[in-house]
């Protein structure tokens, strides 16, 4: 349901804007709750598309797939009238659906890209510069020169994603003090120094944490009293679509997955 054209039309090159396709896929059912398009196989797949978005240009089929069939088989789908995204979702912001209307298109070369989607209105604000992450060269010598216990694993992930997290003044400092305790370099230490890794982290407001997940849940508090119970999130159910008929193109065997 989430696969790309030119993907369901047997084009074995994977880029980035497959998965800015499914980006889309995923958008459309957050705004519509159900799936957008709900295929019963490669070629309903591609019908389902066209009934949704339109059919593609001689051009554009011409781009997807040098399968000779599945381009027979896309020419062959009968034009119907489509309607807009905002008739198909009219409550939905004016921003989403622009960015959703950049996302699904049939054609790779006029599918938004990362950096163009992350420009379009609904979500330019919350785009965040780049950052460069400092290699900590005695952690991986640790870790590569020990099997860490799976909680020490989670720890580190924790600790790593600490470093992505910011609230207000909060964010993730490094203790000095760590590298003089563990020393200079990784090699030669004791299964002891396994333990220190990740155990002495800080954030910016001056406390100090035992472990990468509590300073991690520190990072994700939220400024609210803690009588205020968390809202709940209700649970959608996608809806099958209308069926149609099996038309004869299947890409499986070219693309290697259904």
């Amino acid at each position: 349901w989430y696969r790309a054209p030119e993907l369901l039309m047997g084009n074995k090159r994977y880029t980035t804007k497959v998965d800015m396709w499914a980006v889309g896929c995923v958008l459309a059912e957050l705004i519509g709750r159900r799936p957008l398009f709900c295929g019963d196989d490669t070629s309903d797949m591609l019908v389902r598309i066209a009934s949704k978005i339109g059919k593609p240009s001689p051009a554009t089929i011409a781009s997807l797939s040098g399968e000779p069939a599945a381009r027979a088989f896309v020419s062959a789908i009968p034009p119907r009238q489509t309607l807009t995204l905002s008739e198909l979702y009219p409550a939905a912001d004016a921003g989403a659906l622009e960015l959703l209307g950049g996302l699904l298109e049939w054609g790779v070369a006029e599918r938004a890209g990362i950096d163009e989607a992350m420009a379009m209105r609904y979500v330019r604000d919350l785009r965040e510069e780049p950052k460069t992450l400092d290699t900590d060269h005695l952690e991986l010598a640790v870790i590569s020169h020990w099997a860490l216990p799976s909680w020490k694993t989670l720890d580190l992930i924790c600790t790593e994603g600490a470093s992505w997290q910011t609230r207000g003044a909060h964010s993730r400092v490094t203790p000095t003090g760590r590298r003089k305790a563990l020393g200079a370099s990784g090699l030669g230490l004791k299964h002891d120094g396994i333990m220190a890794v990740g155990q002495d982290v800080a954030c910016s407001c001056g406390l100090h944490f035992a472990s990468g997940a509590a300073l991690l849940a520190h990072l994700q508090e939220e400024d609210t009293p803690p009588s205020t119970p968390p809202a709940k999130t209700p649970l959608w159910s996608a809806s099958a679509a209308a069926p149609h008929a099996a038309p004869q193109w299947n890409a499986s065997a070219a693309s290697g997955d259904t």
